[in-house]
């Protein structure tokens, strides 16, 4: 009896973690490498900024790797790489950002809005893969939203003959949304009314 209860509980454990792992498999994580071209400038008149990055995405999958393949996921830290690439971008434009909270300070607030991958067959001949991102960039001084905007882009990219037919690698995943993204963030950071309501 007990050799048989023993068998009855390794065989539930057994079939929880096959569960697991086919779950685990169900997801996939993006890798993100922002890559931002903001110029020099003085614009920013050595001026302090706090940023704030925050996910207001209404889910947290960005599509699927194929038509049955694994559910698409920001990696977990992604809001940190965007705010360090933004305070990266802002010191480039000559503010002085914080890197630790402070109040009385001009803040930016950067939302991610809209993060989507779409995989497919545009004919018989020619994948399309399309990245697309959305973020909203607010210029905050104590409780008053004194600029905002959102800042939209897609990348798409056409892949013709065998390689269209073949599934894209999550390397090529990982860089097309990395640069709907980064994109996004450069569209920002360089909008002039933006810069000049931090820079106040």
């Amino acid at each position: 009896m007990k050799a048989q209860l023993l068998a009855l509980v390794l065989g539930v454990i057994c079939t929880g973690c096959g569960l697991a792992d086919g779950m685990l498999r169900k997801q996939q994580a993006i890798t993100l490498a922002t890559e931002l071209k903001v110029a020099e400038s003085p614009l920013g008149r050595g001026r302090s900024v706090q940023v704030i990055v925050s996910a207001e995405r209404p889910s947290p999958e960005i599509g699927r790797r194929d038509l049955h393949g694994p559910v698409l996921l920001l990696e977990r830290r992604s809001a940190d790489i965007i705010r360090i690439a933004v305070l990266e971008g802002l010191t480039r434009e000559g503010f002085a950002p914080l890197i630790d909270n402070a109040s009385d300070v001009h803040e930016l607030r950067v939302e991610i809005q809209n993060v989507q991958y779409a995989n497919g067959m545009q004919d018989m001949w020619t994948g399309i893969v399309r990245a697309s991102s959305g973020v909203r960039g607010i210029c905050v001084q104590g409780d008053v939203r004194l600029y905002e905007k959102l800042y939209e882009e897609q990348i798409v990219d056409q892949r013709k003959g065998l390689e269209g037919q073949l599934e894209p690698s999550m390397a090529t995943i990982n860089k097309k949304v990395s640069a709907a993204i980064s994109h996004a963030l450069d569209s920002m950071l360089q909008d002039q009314k933006l810069i000049e309501c931090l820079a106040q």
